[in-house]
């Protein structure tokens, strides 16, 4: 799942800001421009009529192994402001990899010598948001926003689409639910009434929901997945075949069991959808 273009921001980042935006942490020499034409235009007097500003990152402090140390880490960059066509003056300044981020999303340098707040949820927390939202017995609402009919059977799973590690996630069950005849679509949180209706004031703009849903009516899934108490096997090519004693420990095959929510692959590596998503 390669992007090419962030635009969920209001400053738009080519696709290889991918690994700063997921962890809240801009590698050093990284320049953020005001204009995405700062990026593509192959020379580079043709960006400047179009630039108000471009930050470059001079030196990160401390470490970030998630997305909330990012935020609240320390960084030094550089501003070039651009007027009428050129190039005015430059400055240094400290600020955090969380004031960047807002950056992003407002698109104001004011924000660089402000307080950055709290960060925005990741796709974790919307996971709890739909967990809380099922036990309460509200996911009317939200099938009702997604289209949803009522006898379909229906995976929302939340998603960052700046995160290797959640895409690909997504990947995989993407993969072993092909065979099962599923559609996917993909829906925005931030920004959208999805947001409010997970009760989330404030979210990362590049956190989806993906919405895996039957073709069929409600129920086919599990009689695809099991007959007659005896658990079906998933090849590589999708075909789907009753489990015998030769086959069951094979590499090659996907066991599910008589719960369609958790698949085996090999003879122990688990894979248990209940951790990245509900069932609707």
């Amino acid at each position: 799942m390669r992007v090419d273009l962030f635009d969920e921001f209001k400053v738009v980042l080519p696709g290889a800001f991918e690994p700063s935006l997921a962890m809240c942490r801009f590698s050093e020499g990284e320049v953020i421009h005001s204009d995405i034409r700062g990026y593509h235009s192959p020379v580079w007097a043709d960006a400047v009529p179009y630039m108000r500003w471009s930050v470059q990152i001079i030196k990160q402090y401390g470490s970030g192994s998630s997305f909330e140390e990012g935020w609240n880490s320390n960084v030094k960059v550089r501003i070039h402001h651009y007027k009428d066509g050129g190039w005015v003056n430059d400055e240094v300044l400290m600020t955090k990899n969380g004031a960047l981020y807002r950056l992003l999303l407002t698109g104001d340098l004011e924000v660089l010598g402000q307080r950055v707040g709290d960060p925005p949820a990741g796709p974790d927390f919307a996971l709890k948001s739909l967990n809380t939202l099922r036990n309460v017995g509200n996911e009317k609402t939200l099938k009702n926003y997604l289209s949803i009919d009522s006898g379909e059977e229906v995976f929302v799973v939340p998603y960052c689409r700046a995160s290797h590690q959640t895409k690909n996630k997504l990947r995989r069950i993407e993969m072993m639910l092909r065979p099962l005849e599923v559609s996917v679509s993909h829906h925005r949180i931030a920004g959208t009434p999805l947001a409010n209706i997970l009760g989330m004031r404030t979210i990362r703009p590049t956190v989806w929901l993906a919405v895996f849903s039957t073709k069929h009516s409600s129920g086919v899934m599990s009689r695809l997945v099991y007959g007659e108490n005896k658990p079906y096997y998933l090849t590589r090519s999708g075909a789907i075949r009753m489990a015998c004693s030769t086959t069951k420990h094979d590499k090659y095959w996907m066991c599910i069991k008589r719960d369609p929510r958790t698949l085996l692959i090999g003879r122990k590596r688990k894979f248990d959808f209940s951790r990245h998503g509900i069932w609707l």
